[in-house]
């Protein structure tokens, strides 16, 4: 096993994106309806790392690695606090969603929310992301 960011988990790399937000799906048994309708946009969190990399001008991938810029920890924690608001994800399946263990997003969400009070600029960006999240919920997958 490789350090907790490293390639290797357990001797396996990890899945990719699409993957890891299947897996949570099914775990929380919100995969497709009987009658073959998808889940509704606000359960898709791939959508949400997607729209908040293009808010801080980085990448998906980037949001996801092991790296702990200050760009890269803002959009993790602006994600976290996001989806901890409008999902029912525990800190555990955060963490596998962001390949973070739950105690780095316990600690994202406390960053979050010190920086909703102490940045205007991450606020302003959190509230995007939520309005993000927000209109897709009304629209069909």
């Amino acid at each position: 096993m490789t350090g907790m960011m490293g390639d290797l988990v357990d001797g396996v790399a990890p899945l990719p994106l699409d993957q890891r937000v299947a897996r949570l799906e099914r775990i929380l048994g919100l995969g497709p309806t009987p009658g073959g309708e998808t889940v509704p946009w606000p359960l898709r969190r791939a959508a949400v790392l997607k729209a908040a990399a293009r808010l801080w001008f980085i990448t998906v991938e980037e949001i996801l690695g092991p790296r702990q810029f200050r760009e890269y920890s803002l959009a993790r924690a602006a994600i976290v606090l996001v989806l901890r608001e409008g999902t029912p994800l525990s800190y555990p399946q955060l963490g596998k969603l962001l390949n973070r263990n739950h105690s780095s997003i316990i600690h994202l969400e406390h960053m979050a929310r010190r920086a909703m009070n102490e940045r205007p600029g991450f606020q302003r960006a959190v509230e995007e992301l939520r309005a993000t999240f927000q209109a897709k919920e009304e629209t069909p997958a």
